[in-house]
């Protein structure tokens, strides 16, 4: 009983340090995509940023650009993948998209992302909600001799901060 007892204060503490007061995730894997399939969306992180409340200004996505989307795909350097850093919010309400990254390709190589837009500067949440609950949307394009049905695999790798 001590054990089960001493095991659920660990993990309730390693649950409440990471989900209240942690500001950056580490790098993750982005998931593999299917081109001009649906959107694909990563995991919510509960980020507890420096201000007061919230703010878009605090809120950015890190990627290291490390990697080849497949082989099935076409090397096309048209494609753009587009990647959206969003707020999500309790039901009922909107999640608010705060940036659109747009990513490019030499042929297969992913080769660069920049900001294309920023969309919120000010607050995400409540006054006195220091705490954005970060995701990413993304997309892909097609080109039309892309194998069908052909994913990209794991290309990139990218990190969400509330500053």
């Amino acid at each position: 009983m001590k054990k089960f007892l001493f095991a659920m204060i660990m993990a309730a503490v390693t649950f409440f340090a990471y989900n209240v007061s942690a500001a950056t995730t580490s790098y993750m894997t982005a998931p593999s995509l299917l081109p001009e399939g649906s959107t694909v969306t990563t995991s919510s992180y509960s980020l507890q940023g420096s201000t007061i409340t919230a703010q878009g200004s605090h809120c950015k996505a890190y990627f290291t650009l490390h990697g080849t989307i497949s082989v099935n795909l076409a090397a096309w350097s048209n494609r753009v993948m587009t990647i959206a850093l969003w707020d999500e919010d309790p039901i009922f309400n909107p999640n608010d998209k705060i940036k659109v990254y747009k990513g490019t390709f030499t042929g297969r190589e992913f080769t660069g992302i920049t900001v294309d837009s920023v969309l919120i500067t000010g607050d995400l949440e409540d006054t006195n909600d220091p705490t954005a609950e970060l995701y990413l949307s993304l997309y892909i394009t097609k080109n039309s001799q892309d194998v069908s049905g052909a994913y990209t695999g794991n290309f990139f790798q990218y990190k969400l901060e509330n500053s």
